[in-house]
C-alpha cells in the first residue's frame, strides 16, 4: 500500500501566546541620574526671550531702628500772676526772683511814679490826670502802695483801685514791688478804677 502523505498541522496559536504577540513584553526602563541642567529653572517666558526674575527666598523683616530721643527746649521759669476776680489772669516773666531783686538795690528805698487818669466820672476821688510821687521799701505789698496814695484820692477805698504795670499788667495785692521788679528806672505804675461787669 502506498502510504499517503500527512500534510503538516497548523500551529495552534493559544490565547496567551496571542496576546505575548500583540503587546511584547519590554524590559523595564534603567533609572538614570537627572541632569543637572534638566533640573534648572526655565529663564525665558513662553511668549519670548523675557527674562525672569529669580525667586527671592522668604526673609524676615528687619527690627525697626529705636526711637530717637527729642531735644527738651528749657525755658525760662514764669510767674502766674492772679489779678482781681473781674480780670484775666496774665503770665509774666521776671528776670530775677523777688529776693535776688531786693538784694541787687543799693537802697531799698523805691520812688515810685503813680499815673492818675482824668475821668470825671471819679472826680470826688480827684482822678484828674495827675502824677502822684511816693517812696517806698521795695518790699512793699501792692495793698499797702494803694493804701497810702488814698489820702490823696479822696478816702478812695484800696479795693476800687488797680494798679496797673504797662509790660506786666494787673498787679495782685498780695505780691511785692521786689516780686514783679519794681525799680530805680522802672517805676512808673498807672492807677485804675475798678471796673465790674463792664460799668463803673
Amino acid at each position: 500500500t502506498r502510504c499517503k502523505k500527512t500534510q503538516p498541522r497548523p500551529a495552534i496559536t493559544t490565547a496567551a501566546s496571542s496576546m505575548n504577540t500583540a503587546f511584547p513584553t519590554h524590559a523595564k526602563p534603567e533609572l538614570v541620574a537627572p541632569d543637572a541642567k534638566r533640573l534648572k529653572l526655565e529663564t525665558t517666558s513662553a511668549y519670548g526671550n523675557v527674562p525672569i526674575p529669580p525667586i527671592q527666598p522668604f526673609m524676615v523683616p528687619p527690627p525697626p531702628p529705636p526711637p530717637v530721643a527729642t531735644p527738651v527746649t528749657t525755658f525760662p521759669p514764669t510767674s502766674q500772676v492772679e489779678l482781681e476776680p473781674d480780670q484775666d489772669t496774665v503770665t509774666m516773666e521776671t528776670t530775677m526772683s523777688e529776693i535776688e531783686f531786693a538784694k541787687s538795690l543799693s537802697n531799698p528805698n523805691v520812688p515810685l511814679l503813680i499815673k492818675i487818669p482824668n475821668d470825671s466820672n471819679y472826680a470826688a476821688w480827684n482822678f484828674c490826670g495827675q502824677t502822684i510821687s511816693i517812696t517806698v521799701d521795695v518790699m512793699t505789698t501792692i495793698k499797702d502802695v494803694k493804701q497810702q496814695v488814698q489820702s490823696q484820692l479822696g478816702g478812695i477805698p484800696p479795693n476800687k483801685m488797680q494798679l496797673r504795670k504797662s509790660n506786666i499788667g494787673f498787679l495782685k495785692d498780695s505780691l511785692s514791688l521786689a516780686y514783679y521788679n519794681v525799680g530805680p528806672g522802672n517805676n512808673i505804675l498807672e492807677l485804675l478804677p475798678k471796673v465790674r461787669g463792664g460799668r463803673r
